[in-house]
């Protein structure tokens, strides 16, 4: 009776200290720095290669400080010891311990870094794996392991797996497993495959089987990191010697080039060219002596038609004096009435530039209307949000809301209230009970001091008990008298959302309108500049107009100058053409004799150009020839420069492609675990075993009243 007396207490303190702790309250807090750790992760797989379940062993070394590690678990065991771990949030915690500390947690999550499936086929029809147990024939295991892109961190690039499944000998014939290590453990053989980081692998197995059954693959995850040094240097000598003669071949081969195109280039331009330039010249020469010939003939011809033109020409200029006389008046007349037109072109353009003038001086901007729309809706805004938010909290102050966020939390408040109460009534029964034995005892003179101690004990929970029920009345009260504050509010906050909607409306529709003043105004200043802009090419255009004027009636009078001249040198021609005609015909006949010598020289022109251009395209083929090697050799050569790095940096490669490409280790629980000194993975499938099943049924889960829920809570249920 004494035993389970304490037990009751130990749960009213209880309850009583959690109702304590559940008063809504905001609490800020920055989060915790991890303790450092290690992690091995173990994933359960199903015989299929499908993720079961998957538990972390943390490990800690041991420490006099706090422990703080942070996962998504669904449940939390301390491996080391008793003592219970604080789980909350996604934080575990407890204090510093004195020797190593293990704790498992299972993840909610059932994501791993590769996803692996598993299957078995038996005489080329594939079993589930709970089929293909005990059966005989040919076996074909098939497992394929690729990378998971939603499973977090690089885990699948860094680590390197070592999967391995044993198959019992006595079962299993003629074993064809190729990529495996193959190990005798007794009777069975381990075959053992090893996959480098950031690669995937289809692991192919074949049998021969009689009642087939296997334990499953075993994988092991960890971190790849290798030392390996490679002596490259006799390997660089060797390639040093290649490169030396490639280059050497390279420059014979541009000195070739060089040679075959410096005789090319001889033949085409000093022998070929010269040719071309003499059977060119001949050819020349010789139309030139026929255009001569026919020249000569025009020549006589034509002298006799410049003697009667220039008698005509002197007669026409006489003709042209008279009428270049004529226009000089007519032209100085014009050029008098030139002030008239600059005067009043002057006088327009003034108006123009004083509208424009005016225009500018109007300021009046889009942008600084724009500016009190914005305003206005930023005002507008900010009230409806006040008004939202308003209605927002007045839906999170009341009894109700305040029960559901309590019930989230795994606390009933009115089975709360009820269990003080049922408590109480235990506990006065109690009282009554202790005082009446108290009484028999003074009665009988025995010491009843003990007794006495107990139910003040029980009275002072009582009373404790009756504090909390007043708590809670006085809690819905509050949050009664808070909510109607906050529909006075609300209300105000909406009354004022509406009015300024309708402000915000006659302020946009004032913009609209200004808007639409400012737009015909800039097009009217616009109309105006262009008015104005085009008026000075106008008005520059008749300055040009005057000046034109003034400028052909000055140039009128310098031709009539020099009409003059003209006369006096038309009576010289018309003399000397006449002498000219006589001289045509003698060189007339000069050139006929020429033009039979020029013949001859043109036939051995061409024989000669026919010779030289044989040669010069056997040249060209040497040349041809000589191009291609250098070509060749340049490639060569241009391929393998840096040889010896190239080949370092492939080396380099090959090496980095069988290491993981991080040497960082993060936490595969959580980001918020930043100093993890190990990460390892241990997996394993399910085996294939006659008679074996897969329990799919989740457990039940039993259904506990608000005490037994508050008394598992504290491990004492």
């Amino acid at each position: 009776m004494k035993k389970r007396f304490k037990v009751i207490i130990s749960a009213a303190l209880t309850a009583a200290a959690l109702f304590a702790l559940f008063v809504p309250t905001i609490i800020s807090a920055e989060e915790e720095p991890s303790t450092p750790k290690e992690e091995v992760v173990y994933i359960s797989l199903n015989a299929d290669g499908s993720v079961r379940e998957i538990n972390v062993v943390n490990i800690f070394d041991p420490t006099s400080g706090r422990i703080v590690d942070y996962g998504e678990y669904e449940s939390v065991r301390n491996m080391t010891t008793t003592d219970k771990l604080s789980y909350s949030g996604g934080k575990i915690s407890t204090d510093g311990v004195p020797e190593k500390l293990y704790y498992e947690g299972k993840l909610k999550s059932v994501e791993m870094p590769w996803n692996i499936s598993v299957r078995y086929e038996i005489d080329g029809k594939e079993y589930k794996p709970s089929e293909a147990a005990g059966k005989s024939g040919k076996l074909t295991i098939t497992a394929k392991i690729t990378k998971n892109e939603a499973c977090r961190g690089s885990f699948f690039e860094g680590y390197a797996l070592q999967a391995s499944i044993t198959l019992d000998g006595n079962k299993c014939k003629n074993i064809v497993a190729e990529g495996a290590t193959v190990a005798n453990v007794g009777a069975d053989k381990q075959l053992t495959y090893i996959i480098l980081p950031g690669r995937g692998a289809e692991i192919t197995i074949t049998a021969d089987v009689t009642d087939f059954e296997t334990d499953g693959f075993s994988i092991n995850g960890i971190p790849l990191n290798l030392s390996v040094e490679i002596d490259d240097s006799e390997l660089n000598s060797e390639i040093k010697r290649l490169l030396d003669a490639v280059r050497t071949i390279d420059d014979g081969a541009g000195a070739l080039a060089d040679g075959s195109s410096q005789l090319k280039d001889g033949v085409d331009t000093t022998l070929l060219d010269g040719i071309g330039e003499l059977k060119d010249g001949a050819s020349a020469l010789k139309s030139g002596a026929d255009e001569i010939v026919s020249g000569g003939k025009s020549l006589k011809d034509g002298t006799s038609v410049v003697s009667e033109g220039a008698a005509a020409l002197e007669k026409g200029i006489k003709d042209l004096t008279d009428g270049i006389g004529q226009i000089e008046s007519a032209v100085d007349e014009l050029d008098a009435s030139s002030s008239t037109l600059t005067d009043g072109s002057a006088e327009f353009k003034s108006a123009l530039a004083q509208i424009k003038s005016a225009l500018a001086e109007i300021s009046f901007s889009a942008e600084e209307i724009d500016e009190l729309t914005s305003a206005s809706s930023k005002l507008k805004s900010g009230i409806n949000t006040l008004a939202s938010g308003a209605s927002m909290l007045r839906s999170a102050i009341s009894a109700d809301a305040y029960r559901a966020s309590m019930s989230s939390r795994g606390l009933n408040i009115d089975e709360l209230r009820s269990g003080n109460t049922a408590a109480i009534e235990s506990l006065n029964e109690m009282i009554a009970d202790i005082t009446s034995r108290i009484a028999e005892m003074k009665a009988a003179g025995l010491d009843t001091s003990e007794l006495e101690a107990q139910a003040a004990q029980l009275g002072s929970v009582c009373t404790l008990l009756e504090a909390n029920n007043s708590n809670i009345d006085g809690i819905d009260a509050y949050l009664t008298s808070l909510g109607s504050n906050m529909d006075l509010i609300v209300n105000g906050t909406k009354t004022l959302s509406e009015s300024y909607a309708k402000f915000d409306g006659a302020i946009n529709e004032l913009a609209d309108t200004l808007k639409t003043l400012i737009y015909k105004m800039g097009l009217l200043s616009a109309a105006i500049n262009k008015l104005a802009d085009e008026y000075e090419k106008l008005d520059s255009g008749i300055g040009d107009y005057t000046f034109a004027v003034a400028s052909i009636s000055a140039g009128f009078k310098m031709l009539s100058v020099g009409t003059k001249d003209l006369i006096s040198g038309s009576s010289a021609l018309s003399a000397g053409a006449a002498a000219v005609y006589k001289g045509a015909d003698t060189l007339s006949s000069g050139i006929g004799t020429l033009a039979g010598g020029i013949d001859e020289l043109d036939t051995g022109v061409s024989e000669l150009d026919t010779g030289v251009a044989s040669l010069s395209d056997a040249i060209k083929q040497v040349k041809d020839g000589a191009d291609a090697l250098k070509a060749g050799t340049s490639a060569m050569r241009t391929e393998t420069d840096g040889l010896e790095s190239k080949v370092g940096d492939k080396i380099n490669d090959m090496i980095g492609s069988i290491t993981g490409e991080s040497d960082d280790i993060t936490s595969f629980v959580s980001d918020s675990n930043t100093d993890v000194k190990s990460v390892q993975f241990v997996i394993k499938t399910d085996g294939v075993h006659a008679g074996s099943t897969v329990d799919t049924e989740p457990a039940k889960t039993e259904e506990l009243n608000f005490w037994q829920k508050l008394l598992r809570l504290f491990g004492l249920y």
